[in-house]
């Protein structure tokens, strides 16, 4: 699903938010290979745009939008 806008937004719903993350996350994935060669922190080992977008599709394929941003946030893996 491909969703552009060139209205501005002026409040967020759970939706939007998470559709708004899947196009994030469809450029990260699709430039993983680009993450990978400018991989130099902490080690230069050319993996982090792999590891990026394995991470980042297992959030999608788990992530269920709500009407409710507050609900969809909280749907979101968080780091501890």
């Amino acid at each position: 699903m491909t969703i552009t806008s060139n209205v501005p937004i002026y409040e967020l719903d759970g939706r939007s938010l998470y559709y708004t993350f899947v196009a994030g996350a469809r450029k990260v994935i699709a430039h993983q290979i680009e993450l990978n060669k400018i991989n130099v922190f902490p080690v230069n080992d050319g993996d982090t745009g792999t590891n990026l977008a394995s991470t980042i599709r297992s959030v999608i394929e788990s992530l269920h939008p709500h009407r409710s941003y507050k609900i969809t946030a909280d749907r979101m893996p968080k780091q501890h």
